[in-house]
């Protein structure tokens, strides 16, 4: 409700654009065209620039341009042509919205190299690009790998391409077979390769290829669950399913059921992957003893799978943990008071005496020969034989930080302290001098010393 001489000050102007960009549009024509009123109407608020005499001013400067495009895509479109044919304007208006790109010129629109930058910026610009771009195979990918929905916006004529379509399995999985071209199934050379980009491929070939050897091999190599894809014919066949399983022992889960039951063919599969265990039937495992030590041989977590009457056999056991220490933690609790079998562990690990009994943390021998091994294992010792001198220095003598462990009553012992910082320094300490006697003084210096070094972790 200015009167016309307030609407022609700049001042006024400039209060009122504080509050409101879009007040520009009541001012008086010279200040509409006055370009620093209008710079901060549209920092204030971009439709500032709808104004059809603001716009002749806004749309030639690039600064004001960019400003209101950072608020708003579509701001682009109030852009002179010339702003509108610069790929950093467009680039800005398409990265706020892909739709921008409706504004952009005709030249950017149709250029292949902006548009596959204009793809890495939005990749759903893709959606608004001419049919020339959307049939370019670089700047589809690059949107693809992007956002992989725009794969829809993809002109049909690329689905009969198999350099798109191998890439698009690569990147997308089995996105590449939503719109795959006939023609390119009955490739056999293009089918070897998509099976070798993704394996589940094979679930979409021709029947006369799911039984072609080379095939399914180079599937199940990619994905050993694809074995389940392949023709009845093969999976039936002992000859064939013997070579797959022994490049993927998985597959024995897909191979026809009585063959799961052939000691050959389970052995093979097993060889391959311990992890086949998990679908063996328990009576070919109790009849095969030898089957238990290929999979234990390669993993303790095999133990995971036995049948409860192969887990209670202590000669199990035993094999499990010769094989790896850890599998203490997965024998039955009986084993874990076992003699033959503590001693087993602790042989390879001092780490063992976690898992056994609670007995044997007061067993000396058992626990000089774990700290030996590693000598925080000290903190799973019992209380009494974290006092016990030998168990102590046996330990920090094996790592320093194993004093961490010790009982308050030797942390402070001279040839505790002495031999745990032996430990630390190869002998080498400079306290560490012959017939020299610590003061208590020396000796608290030289327990704050190790206790800062030493790591604590178990």
């Amino acid at each position: 409700e200015a009167s016309p001489r307030l609407r022609a000050m700049p001042e006024i102007v400039a209060a009122a654009l504080s509050k409101d960009g879009t007040a520009l549009q009541y001012a008086d024509q010279s200040c509409r065209r006055d370009r620093d009123l209008i710079l901060m109407a549209v920092k204030q608020d971009w439709h500032a620039i709808q104004d059809d005499i603001c716009r002749e001013v806004a749309g030639e400067d690039k600064e004001i341009i960019m400003i209101a495009i950072a608020q708003d895509g579509y701001a682009l479109r109030y852009a002179s042509p010339r702003l509108r044919n610069e790929p950093d304007v467009v680039l800005l208006a398409i990265g706020r919205c892909a739709g921008a790109l409706h504004f952009a010129s005709e030249d950017l629109q149709s250029s292949p190299e902006f548009m596959f930058h204009a793809a890495s910026e939005n990749p759903w610009t893709l959606r608004y690009g001419h049919q020339s771009i959307r049939s370019n195979i670089d700047v589809v990918l690059t949107a693809a790998r992007a956002e992989r929905r725009v794969l829809w916006f993809a002109m049909p004529s690329l689905w009969s391409s198999a350099t798109f379509v191998l890439n698009v399995l690569r990147d997308h999985g089995n996105l590449g077979l939503v719109q795959l071209s006939s023609t390119l199934w009955q490739d056999r050379d293009f089918v070897l390769q998509a099976v070798r980009e993704f394996g589940w491929t094979l679930a979409h070939v021709p029947p006369h290829l799911k039984v072609d050897m080379e095939v399914v091999r180079t599937a199940v190599t990619r994905e050993p669950s694809a074995f389940a894809f392949a023709s009845a014919e093969l999976r039936q066949d002992r000859h064939s399913v013997l070579q797959l399983l022994a490049l993927e022992g998985l597959c024995l889960e897909y191979v026809a059921p009585f063959l799961r039951n052939d000691f050959e063919v389970v052995l093979t599969a097993l060889t391959n992957d311990w992890r086949a265990i998990r679908l063996m039937e328990a009576p070919l495992l109790e009849c095969h003893p030898e089957l238990v030590e290929v999979v234990l041989k390669q993993s303790w977590k095999a133990l995971r799978y036995l049948p409860e009457g192969l887990l209670r056999r202590k000669e199990v056991a035993l094999y499990a943990v010769l094989q790896d220490w850890l599998a203490l933690s997965a024998v039955p609790s009986e084993f874990k008071n076992d003699p033959d079998i503590a001693w087993a562990a602790v042989h390879q690990n001092g780490k063992a005496l976690m898992y056994l009994d609670e007995s044997w943390r007061n067993h000396k021998a058992l626990v000089l020969q774990a700290v030996q091994n590693d000598g925080r294992s000290l903190w799973n010792a019992s209380e009494t034989l974290r006092t016990d001198r030998d168990c102590v220095l046996a330990a920090v003598r094996q790592d320093f930080s194993a004093l961490h462990f010790v009982a308050p009553e030797l942390s402070l012992d001279a040839e505790v302290l002495l031999a745990a910082a032996s430990s630390r320094a190869g002998g080498r300490h400079c306290l560490l001098r012959p017939g020299k006697k610590l003061t208590d003084e020396e000796l608290l210096a030289l327990r704050s010393e190790l206790f800062d070094s030493a790591s604590f972790s178990i």
